[in-house]
């Protein structure tokens, strides 16, 4: 048995988000996080990364059972990931469009697990199968020094969570040519990251702060280096990816969630998540303390989309959010 929750981020409800969850019974559950970017499809008013996400949800849904069963992951990856490349080219994205993975294949006897990026997977509400994403790391540790440059300037509140993604997004060497921070600030800032992230490479850690994170793209796939990571973006992904099975008499309960909710819950039901989601926000809104992050919330949106797929044996009762 399956249930399914899904939250924009937009608090309205007047856009749908990037994350998109599959919950279908006897065949699969699943959560893809389309990577959040600034191109939109003029036609339909889709956003890049909600169509990958949808591209891939789609060709995880047409998986032949064989395949499902019988093929690695490597080449499961490969198959949705052509299919977010398909997108791209049908809508006209000028740039690559990303969205990660988290899929339980429902084989019978076995439930296959497989993770491609930073959404994940929590077994019998115990054991967490997710893959670290090291370029969020550094964003994080380059974050919480500009949130507090800011703050004493701007306050602590949305205007300086504003900035604080814009820097983020362009790079500090561009904030510091506009004049928005001092140079000495920004190198205290890297010097700062640098430190909290050894023994990352200390010219990674810079190359991220003074880029920005919409140069974040050249990681992706890159196979090599500390930063890359593997992500469904229209090439076959390279990394390690998750591929685990699992025998179902042992399964009391399956999690596959999108890295929205920033938190575990003590318990698998979605009840548990909202209520873990809701006071993290309330103790650390901006993500700048007991919940760091790469961005947080504001008035008008949460720190992100948020979507959470569980399954329980028939029989088990389901606890409403």
């Amino acid at each position: 048995m399956w249930e399914i929750f899904n939250r924009s981020k937009v608090k309205s409800g007047a856009a749908p988000g990037d994350d998109v969850g599959l919950a279908v019974p006897g065949h699969l559950g699943a959560v893809f996080d389309g990577v959040t970017g600034p191109q939109v499809d003029p036609a339909t008013g889709l956003t890049g990364g909600r169509a990958a996400a949808l591209a891939a949800a789609a060709a995880a849904l047409a998986l032949p059972p064989e395949m499902r069963t019988e093929a690695s992951a490597a080449e499961i990856a490969a198959r949705l990931s052509a299919a977010v490349g398909e997108a791209r080219a049908a809508r006209g994205f000028a740039d690559p469009i990303a969205t990660t993975a988290a899929i339980v294949f429902d084989l019978g006897a076995q439930m296959r697990l497989m993770v491609i990026g930073d959404s994940g997977i929590r077994v019998n509400a115990v054991e967490v199968h997710v893959q670290e994403i090291a370029v969020d790391a550094v964003t994080v540790a380059l974050r919480l020094p500009l949130w507090a440059a800011l703050a004493e300037r701007l306050g602590a509140g949305d205007a300086t969570e504003a900035r604080v993604r814009a820097i983020l997004r362009s790079g500090v060497d561009r904030a510091v040519a506009e004049g928005e921070i001092a140079a000495e600030t920004a190198d205290r800032i890297e010097r700062a990251a640098c430190a909290v992230c050894a023994p990352l490479p200390a010219a990674e850690v810079r190359a991220v702060a003074r880029g920005g994170t919409r140069s974040q793209g050249r990681l992706a796939n890159a196979g090599e280096g500390p930063l890359a990571y593997p992500v469904l973006d229209g090439r076959p992904p390279k990394g390690a990816l998750i591929d685990v099975r699992l025998d179902r008499a042992g399964l009391t309960s399956l999690e596959v969630f999108s890295d929205g909710y920033g938190v575990l819950p003590d318990r698998p039901d979605i009840a548990a998540w909202e209520a873990a989601y809701r006071a993290a926000d309330r103790r650390d809104p901006y993500r700048i303390g007991a919940h760091p992050g790469v961005k947080g919330a504001t008035a008008e949106e949460w720190f992100d989309d948020r979507t959470v797929a569980i399954w329980r044996p028939p029989g088990d009762a389901a606890i409403a959010p």
